[in-house]
């Protein structure tokens, strides 16, 4: 792919996440992914899970992407980016800053690293509470 391609890949990608399309979503990754959130291994089916715990918790997840450098000879894609999760409950908003790095090749995701602050237990789908930001009650 080349550069274009690769960044509009992940744009797409991210609209898939923001829409919560889980068929879209796990067509992205490549089966025998490789995965890594911060220095927890994950798989297909630990984000498929991840998916399933956010659209329960959260009414909506927001994605604001501040950088995409693109490497199209190796076909990697860095994003740093902020996120910002409503808690269905309305109770405030998780937010978390993120870097993701992704290998790309035959338009599927084949490595992904993933780092976040705070940092953040992927596997363990709970909501990290001192993480949380109170709604505004003014």
């Amino acid at each position: 792919m080349n550069a274009k391609n690769l960044k509009d890949f992940i744009l797409d990608f991210y609209d898939a996440w923001k829409s919560r399309d889980a068929d879209r979503i796990k067509n992205f990754y490549d089966e025998n992914l490789i995965g890594y959130s911060d220095f927890q291994k994950i798989t297909v089916s630990d984000i498929m899970t991840r998916l399933k715990f956010g659209c329960e918790k959260f009414a909506e997840s927001h994605y604001q992407i501040d950088d995409i450098f693109v490497d199209e000879l190796e076909g990697k894609v860095a994003v740093r980016m902020k996120q910002r999760h409503v808690l269905s409950d309305g109770s405030g908003d998780l937010k978390f800053e993120a870097i993701m790095l992704y290998t790309v090749a035959n338009n599927k995701i084949k490595e992904v690293w993933m780092s976040y602050f705070p940092n953040s237990n992927y596997l363990k789908n709970e909501i990290p509470h001192e993480n949380i930001k109170a709604k505004d009650t003014a």
